[in-house]
């Protein structure tokens, strides 16, 4: 694997351990993560800011490499400068997502690409992500989909439902 997540919730660079494990989620989500997840959908369909502030509240959120302070702030500044942050939100958490675990720490990941290679994917990932992304898809892979990864919009809730992150990049 390319990324991972480590200590304090943020992304590292490096080879997933032999403790480390990646599987997809199921159809239902633990209570915690699926409401979690459910607020934050509605929260970005409406682009309700207060909301989306209460939901990402966290010292340890990452919203983007290299920036810290407000997130909601960051998705605004994002907005006008055309990038409808809220909006691929709502479509990245809709789609399917697996579960890293290590440790004894589950993290869900959405969307699947997030850990998992374009090859690996199954039919209904890879047509969330063409729906979403459309014919710039093979932007959101490093070196393309039949040889990169995924650097696209990605989302972290953890197995006690604590929203940790919403970041595109590498």
């Amino acid at each position: 694997m390319r990324l991972v997540w480590g200590v304090g919730l943020a992304f590292i660079a490096a080879t997933m351990s032999a403790q480390a494990q990646v599987q997809r989620c199921p159809d239902i989500l633990p209570p915690a993560v699926a409401e979690k997840r459910d607020a934050i959908v509605q929260a970005a369909k409406a682009k309700d800011w207060a909301a989306l502030k209460r939901l990402s509240a966290s010292d340890d959120f990452v919203y983007s490499f290299g920036d810290s302070g407000d997130p909601v702030g960051y998705w605004q500044e994002s907005l006008k400068q055309g990038t409808d942050v809220p909006q691929a939100m709502a479509a990245i958490f809709a789609m399917p997502c697996v579960i890293y675990s290590e440790g004894g720490r589950r993290e869900y990941l959405w969307p699947s690409a997030a850990e998992l290679d374009w090859k690996a994917l199954n039919a209904k990932e890879k047509a969330a992500l063409q729906a979403f992304y459309g014919a710039s898809i093979d932007e959101w892979y490093v070196e393309g989909r039949a040889k990169g990864y995924y650097v696209g919009w990605r989302g972290s809730i953890t197995q006690a439902g604590s929203w940790t992150s919403f970041v595109a990049g590498d």
